[in-house]
Parts: structure tokens; sequence; C-alpha cells
């Protein structure tokens, strides 16, 4: 088990179009108590001190996502359709050298606590070369850590298969950590999941 002594980051996941969604809103930009989905999961990834905290988002939603003024880096998406690894992909085009892993956070998954990232960046930097995902009751959810050890096996995987390929082959290399938050599973990603959630 390594120390981690080098930056981690912070990959937001925002460039689909939430077709869903598009009846009450565009989903990064929905709320929650008063805040935005992107900036729910921004406040918490730089309350842990993530850094660099790169949102990938698309060209529809780039001049909203700009105005909020977030401490980002924000990329765009040309081709979201492509799928999670193209985002994925655009994103890690952004990390420093130094960099020792990403959080992998999906913008529907605003609930996660904030307990829930501080526990999986100290666990990742006691296990670097782990994937690190938390669990509760069984069930595993996000954000998900990737250890830098394993960035040419994402660059290099299935674009239909995306990260799961890798957490696939990697098992051996993947950590469950439970965590007492039911927000790693709630993927608001319907009109019903927000109202039951959000409202």
């Amino acid at each position: 088990m390594k120390k981690s002594v080098s930056p981690t980051a912070a990959i937001i996941l925002s460039a689909g179009f939430g077709e869903r969604l598009k009846t009450i809103g565009v989903k990064p930009f929905l709320k929650y108590r008063g805040k935005t989905f992107v900036e729910l999961v921004v406040e918490k990834s730089k309350h842990i001190n993530l850094d660099p905290i790169i949102v990938v988002t698309n060209n529809l939603s780039f001049p909203q996502l700009q105005k909020l003024k977030l401490p980002i880096k924000a990329v765009i998406n040309h081709n979201p359709e492509r799928g999670m690894l193209s985002s994925i992909l655009i994103g890690m085009e952004e990390l420093g050298s130094n960099c020792d892993g990403f959080f992998l956070c999906p913008v529907d998954y605003p609930l996660v606590k904030l307990e829930t990232y501080q526990t999986l960046l100290s666990v990742f930097h006691e296990n670097n070369n782990h994937i690190i995902k938390p669990q509760f009751n069984k069930k595993s959810g996000h954000p998900i850590i990737f250890p830098q050890t394993l960035f040419s096996e994402i660059k290099n995987a299935p674009m239909e298969l995306g990260a799961r390929y890798v957490t696939s082959k990697f098992p051996h290399q993947t950590s469950f950590i439970n965590v007492n938050d039911p927000g790693i599973l709630i993927n608001i990603n319907s009109p019903q999941m927000y109202q039951k959630y959000c409202e």
C-alpha cells in the first residue's frame, strides 16, 4: 500500500442531453435545496481539494455552465451520443501528468454525501493503485475513483463497454467501501426520480 501524495482530480460527467428530464429542465441545472446538480458535485469535489475539477458538458449547456462561474475546467464533448467513455476520455485529456487518479462523478448523482467523498479519498490515499467503489446495502454506486495506474486501460477500453470494461477486468484491484449513503445509488434520470428525491 503506497501513500498518495499527488493531486487527485474529479471528472464530472455532464454531457448527456437528459432526454427523459427535458419536461422539467436541463439535468445539470436542475436544483436540490437551491443549488444546481453540477454545483452540488463541484462543491463536494472542491471541499476535499480535488484538483483539477473537470466538467465535461455539451455545446448547448456550455454557456449556462460558464455563467455559474464555478472553480472548474469546462470542456465540451461535441459527440456525447458516443457514450460515457467518450466524455471520460475528453476529461482525461485535461489531467496533469502528476495526477494520481480521478473521481468519476456523473452529475446524475447529486445526493451523495460529502462524508462519502471524504471516505473514498481517504481509502484511495492508502491504496492508490486500486479502483475505489462505494457500496450501500451490498450495491455499488457512484462516484468511483480510478487510479493513474489504469489510465491506459481506460483509454484502450471498447467504447461500447466504457469504464465498466476496466472494473470487470481488474476485480483484484477493486476495493468496495461500505458507506452509509443511499445517495450513491440514486440516479436522477427521470421526472419521477426528481420529484421523489429533490422536490
